[in-house]
Formats: structure tokens, sequence, C-alpha cells
């Protein structure tokens, strides 16, 4: 049970791995199931084992459609403005909408990808490294490097190359560039920010390599923002470099006696 209590109307960074940092994601069918749990459970307060059981036996399709309808949620519990999964770990960014919505939506998340792994590959026990970590997202910088950093995971994990990492498909930053079209994720928000989606790319790509590969190696699974503070630290290095080398290069003046 979670001890940290989530706070409707705010924003989290949302992130867990596999046990014993195992790949939680074998292929692209793993990847599609979890991308299904999630937009399920973003409408329906109904199980989604159910709902696959009785679409396989065929049972009446226009009562189970009335039946999701009962359990449609009347407010969503999270809303998702980005996401990366990668092989063995996820990634989420996520404004809490309801009360306890966040801890719900990832507890039936969780347990039903969970459900559907042991099934498949005849195990049993734990798939995650304990429950979901999340982080408040304090200000606007954290939130759209926030954004950033979960959309260049693939890269950082060496995935991708920088010139292919709008084509990591398991990440909501296709659906941000207009490549692809779902419905899960509000992309509004931090679009919001930028002139076009050209800009908002130009931001997503920025500093690498020069700072992102130092400030992103080794740090795909982080508890406290801390590739942002290095981010941050770096950057205020860079000027007073910048500085330092502009005031050693000023001319200096001696007035006349």
């Amino acid at each position: 049970m979670r001890r940290d209590i989530l706070a409707s109307d705010e924003i989290y960074h949302l992130y867990n791995r596999g046990v014993d940092k195992r790949n939680i994601f074998l292929d692209d069918s793993y990847y599609s199931r979890f991308f299904s749990v999630l937009n399920h459970y973003l409408k329906y307060d109904y199980p989604y084992s159910h709902l696959r059981i009785r679409k396989r036996n065929n049972n009446d399709l226009q009562s189970l459609a009335l039946k999701l309808e009962m359990y449609k949620w009347e407010h969503p519990p999270v809303e998702i403005l980005s996401l990366c999964l990668l092989p063995n770990h996820f990634h989420l960014q996520v404004k809490q909408l309801a009360e306890d919505g966040i801890t719900t939506f990832m507890h039936r998340i969780g347990t039903s990808y969970t459900n559907y792994f042991n099934i498949r590959l005849e195990r049993s026990g734990r798939l995650f490294q304990g429950p979901f970590k999340s982080v408040r997202v304090e200000n606007e910088g954290q939130f759209l490097c926030l954004n950033r950093y979960i959309h260049v995971n693939p890269l950082a994990a060496g995935l991708v190359t920088r010139k292919n990492l709008t084509l990591w498909k398991w990440s909501s930053l296709p659906v941000y560039l207009g490549k692809r079209k779902d419905t899960i994720f509000n992309t509004k928000t931090v679009l919001s920010c930028f002139k076009d989606v050209d800009d908002y790319l130009d931001f997503v790509l920025a500093d690498f390599p020069a700072l992102g590969d130092r400030v992103l190696e080794g740090v795909s699974i982080d508890d406290d923002f801390g590739w942002f503070k290095d981010l941050e630290e770096e950057k205020k290095r860079l000027r007073r470099e910048l500085l330092d080398s502009f005031e050693r290069g000023k001319p200096t003046f001696r007035a006349s006696l």
C-alpha cells in the first residue's frame, strides 16, 4: 500500500521497471497489450481481462457494450500527457483528475499487465520492482523538461539514433508530431508552449550530443528529478564559462592622469 498521498490537479512523473531489471516488453505484442490496457482503464472501471474473455468467447457484444457503459468513468481518473515504453521500464507524465486517481489507475494497469505477462510465459510472482514510483512536478521548467526527458529516453538507452528517435512507436512523441493519431494523450498542454511542432521537436532534440549524452547517460530510471537538476547545473556552468571567457577577453582601459 502506498504511503504517499498524490494530489489532484497536480502533474507527476510515474515510472517503474521489471523486477531484477528484467525485460517486461519482449516484442511488439507486449507493448501493444500495455497500450490497450492503458486505453481501457482511462475509460472504464471494468476488468480488462473479463472484457477480453467475453470478446474471445463471442458473447453478446451488444450486451457487453451496454455493460461497459455502466462502468464508464464519470470523470477519468487521470490525464496522460506523455509516455515512453522501453524493454525493461516505462515512464508516464500524468495529471491526476480524481482523488486517488493515479493510485487506482496504476494498480489496475500493473495487475492486468502482470497477469497477462505471467499467463503468457507460464510464470508466477511479481513482474515490477515494487510499487510504481512518483515524483511531483514543481514548476514549468520541470514540466517541459520531463516531457522532453521521457521522449528522449530511447535515445538515452541506445535503442535509436538521434535521426530516428521519432520512429520509436512505443512513445507519445509520434503523436505530438502528428505522425500518429491516439486519443490516449493530451498533447495540447505542452504544444501550447511552442510555436509549432517543428519548434517543439527542436526543443526535444536540443543539447544533443553536447549536453544530452552527459546528462542522460545511465539515468533511464531516476527518483528525484536528478537529471533535471544536472541539466540546469550544466547550463549554469556553461553560462559561467562563457561569461568568464568574455570577461577575460575584455580590453582594460586606464584613466589618463
